[in-house]
Formats: C-alpha cells, sequence, structure tokens
C-alpha cells in the first residue's frame, strides 16, 4: 500500500504557510463564485437503473439549461426536459459519449427535468441554467435533436444484415425476428407531425437537423434473450414498468413504421419502451397490393399473439398498452380473439381500422371481456366518417369498414366508440392519419394511455342513440 503521508519540515517557513492558507481561501471563494455564475439550480441523485424528476425550474427565452453528471465518465443517461401540461420539449441522445447536455429555452416558462439512468451503478447530477452568451449557443455546442432507442418485432423476411434490411414479403415460416433501431427527433420538431424531406423546399434527402430521420446504420438484430432483456431494462424507467406497442397500417415499410412510432412515443411522452410490431406490408398504393397486405396482416396474427404473450412473461413488463392503425387491426383484431389471457395489457386503442365492419364485430365478440378486474384490457375504437383512405378501402374491399364514423360507428359492448370525424383534418391529403398528426387527439391518447375514460376525457361529448352510447370530439375552436 502506497503511503500518502507528508512528512513537514521541523521548522516550517512561516511565510510559506501563509501564502498556503490565502491561496487556499482564494481558491475557495473562486469555487463558489464560479458555482454562483454558474447557476446551479438543482442537484439530483439517480439510484441505480432508477430515475430522478427536478423541482419546477423557471427559464426564459434564450437561456440554456444544462445537465452535467457528477463523474466525467459516467454512463449516458435518458434526459427529458418537460414543460408546462407535461409538454415535451427536449431529449438528449442516449448513445453520445458524454453525459452533458445543453438545451436552449425556446419560450419561458416552468420546467421539470426527469433522469433515467442506464448506470448499474449511482449518479449526481447537476442541473444549470446559464444566460445567453453571444458565443454559446452555436451549431455543434447543442446537441440539435433527440435520439429515440426504439425496439422491433417482425414476421417480415431479412434481405440484409448491414443495415438490417426487412421487405414486404412474409418470413419464413412466419417466424419472428427481433431487434432494435434509433430515430432522431429534430430540435425544430412540431407536435403531431413527422417530418420529412419536402420536394416544394427541394429538400431530397433527410436531414436531422429538420427531419424525423431512422437512423439505418443504427438498426440491428437481436436475439430473443437480448430483445427481452432489453425491455426489462427500459422498462424501469417507468414505475409501472409500461410498455407502448404500435401496429402500423397499409402502405408503410419498416423505416415508416419505426418513424411514426418514435414520433408518437415522443408526443405521447411515453416513459417506457416502444416496440414496432412491423408486418410484411408491401408499401404500395395500388389494389394488387391492397389485397396482398390484407393476405399478411391475417398471416400475421398469430406473431403478433405471441409476441404479445412474450411481453407479458419474459420482459418483466407489468403494463402494455398497443396502439394499431388501419389494416395493423387486422393482425390485432384476430390476435386478440386468440389471446386466451390478456392479463398485463392495460390499454388498446384501434385507430381507424381497415377492416369489414362485420368481420370486426364478430372477432371484438371474441375479446377479453371488460370487469371490474384490472386484467381486462380497455379497448377504444377511433373512426371518422371524412377518413378518405377508408372510403377508398371500402370499394377495394367491399363492405363498410370498421375505422368508418358518423351516425353509423360502430357500437359494440365492452368497446369505447369515439368519433373523430370533427378533428380537423384539412392538411392531411387522403384524412388516414389524424391519429397521429392533430394535437387533439395525441391529447386524447395521452389521457387514454393515462387510465382516464371517455367521460374523464376533456374534449370528448357523449351522444345517446338507440343503438347505445358513444364519444365524439367537441370541434376545435379556431
Amino acid at each position: 500500500m502506497t503511503d500518502r503521508r507528508v512528512n513537514y519540515p521541523t521548522r516550517p517557513n512561516r511565510l510559506a504557510c501563509l501564502l498556503t492558507l490565502m491561496c487556499g481561501f482564494m481558491l475557495s471563494v473562486s469555487l463558489s463564485v464560479a458555482q454562483k455564475m454558474e447557476n446551479v439550480v438543482a442537484t439530483l441523485s439517480v439510484p441505480p437503473l432508477g430515475s430522478a424528476r427536478s423541482p419546477k425550474l423557471d427559464a426564459s427565452e434564450g437561456q440554456i439549461l444544462v445537465v452535467r453528471a457528477g463523474v466525467d465518465d459516467e454512463l449516458t443517461p435518458a434526459i427529458f426536459i418537460y414543460g408546462g401540461e407535461g409538454h415535451l420539449y427536449a431529449k438528449n441522445d442516449e448513445n453520445a459519449e458524454s453525459a452533458a447536455f445543453e438545451w436552449q429555452v425556446t419560450e419561458s416558462g416552468h420546467f421539470e427535468i426527469v433522469i433515467y439512468s442506464n448506470s448499474d451503478a449511482p449518479a449526481e447530477y447537476s442541473i444549470l441554467r446559464l444566460p445567453k452568451p453571444a458565443d454559446r449557443y452555436v451549431k455543434g455546442k447543442t446537441p440539435p435533436l433527440a435520439v429515440m432507442n426504439l425496439f422491433w418485432a417482425s414476421n417480415r423476411r431479412v434481405t440484409a444484415m448491414s443495415p438490417v434490411t426487412l421487405d414486404g414479403k412474409v418470413s419464413e415460416g412466419n417466424k419472428l425476428v427481433y431487434g432494435a433501431c434509433q430515430v432522431s427527433i429534430p430540435r425544430v420538431h412540431k407536435s403531431g407531425l413527422v417530418e420529412g424531406p419536402n420536394i416544394l423546399r427541394l429538400e431530397f434527402d433527410a436531414n436531422t437537423d429538420r427531419h424525423v430521420t431512422f437512423l439505418r446504420d443504427k438498426s440491428e438484430l437481436l436475439e430473443p434473450a437480448q430483445f427481452f432483456d432489453g425491455l426489462k431494462k427500459y422498462s424501469l424507467r417507468s414505475t409501472e414498468k409500461d410498455a407502448l406497442v404500435f401496429i402500423h397500417g397499409f402502405n408503410v415499410d419498416f423505416e415508416s413504421a419505426a418513424r411514426r412510432a418514435a414520433q408518437l412515443s415522443y408526443d405521447l411522452k411515453f416513459e417506457g419502451p416502444t416496440v414496432v410490431f412491423t408486418w410484411p406490408s408491401r408499401a404500395s398504393l395500388d389494389p394488387i397490393s391492397y389485397n396482398a397486405d390484407r393476405n399478411s396482416a391475417e398471416l400475421s396474427a398469430e406473431p403478433l399473439r405471441s409476441l404479445l404473450a412474450d411481453l407479458r412473461d419474459r420482459s418483466g413488463i407489468q403494463r402494455i398498452h398497443i396502439l394499431a392503425h388501419s389494416m395493423g387491426n387486422v393482425a390485432l383484431a384476430y390476435a386478440l380473439a386468440e389471446l386466451k389471457d390478456a392479463s398485463g395489457i392495460r390499454q388498446i386503442a384501434l385507430l381507424a381500422p381497415d377492416l369489414d365492419a362485420g368481420v370486426f364485430e364478430a372477432l371484438a365478440r371474441r375479446f377479453p371481456e371488460r370487469s371490474k378486474s384490472t386484467d381486462v384490457p380497455r379497448v377504444t375504437l377511433y373512426a371518422s366518417d371524412r377518413d378518405g383512405a377508408l372510403i377508398v378501402s371500402r370499394t377495394y374491399a367491399g363492405g363498410r369498414r370498421a375505422g368508418q364514423g358518423g351516425p353509423e360507428i360502430m357500437l359494440i359492448p365492452g368497446i369505447d366508440s369515439v368519433d373523430a370525424s370533427h378533428v380537423d383534418t384539412s392538411l392531411l391529403g387522403v384524412f388516414h392519419q389524424y391519429f397521429a398528426d392533430n394535437t387533439q387527439m395525441l391529447g386524447d391518447l395521452f389521457a387514454l394511455l393515462r387510465g382516464d375514460n371517455p367521460a374523464k376525457r376533456f374534449g370528448l361529448q357523449r351522444r345517446e342513440t338507440k343503438r347505445g352510447t358513444y364519444y365524439e370530439f367537441v370541434p376545435a375552436a379556431r
């Protein structure tokens, strides 16, 4: 063992001692002044693989909020900055080499910072509030984007390994493959949008500074054990060990599904892991591809049922929330009809389901029945009579679709029906993405995932008919 004792001379130099004391005093004052100048407003102690939340912090537009690790080599945590009413303003890149994070306040207000540890050791973090120095907020100094880590499961065929590429055909034996990927969210992201290249702005390639971007080189295949162990780790960020499962619809490729899932997870402020179930859509709008997609969606029911059962049994996740869009509801409806044990599933949102209404009603009667038991999921159907894509689909497939709303909206015992016909879809082309592009819908989905029933959710009004009860969105004020 090294001897760290210091041998002082028997007759110390009094001038040297005095200078040492003065230097120590000046250093102490300097550190105190420096800390005050840096405006340390909070210190958070984060337990291993745990989380901590700061008190509400006042900050003005242009100021900079900084999160700094107490130890330089601390593993980068997940850092979320929330504003009033829980709005998510910023998130760091968990894959960055440095645990330090800076964010320039875009508008004055109150903010909370939540830190989720990715380390198995305790850590200390300081939160600073800095003024806006002219030379500080420059490109490259502050991260221009957040990076969302997603997990995915698919019965698509794998056609390449580096980077991982999945096509629109069913895998051999209809077997599941598992993986993880990353999607970046730009600092300029607006809630409800999946920003991408726009030919009208002469944008032809994705730019991470402006667009929600699938990071191709960060997508990887995982062994099943790696997949479920990763989910278990990420679920610890949620106090209830929640996970969100997103199932895309017709005409969607793997990368587009991941981008939409990342946008939803970010905008809904979901704290647990997000899983994308991506089934073999051909990602084409022609009638032949529509019929092929419908067949693939039906074939995907069994892999999806298996995934939902394994999420409960193999990942330690306690609450599963499911968002299924369009034709993805074909796979989900058939899967739920065959799911013997629905324990662990809490909220199921059927968003604009592109499924024959009669078939849907027959399958829905086989869904797990709702009762007072907390183990029975709440199922919510969102429909619209202005959904142009479903109107076209009705022509392709014949027969009314389950996702069509208005006075004839489907009313099935045990399912909450919500008519979204009044949701403003004026900018959405064929009006089929209203569930993710509209802030009213996002607000309702946020309340739904929180567990609020329709009667408690803001912006919904109850409608009584001879056929039963449903809810509809109150038209937004203009």
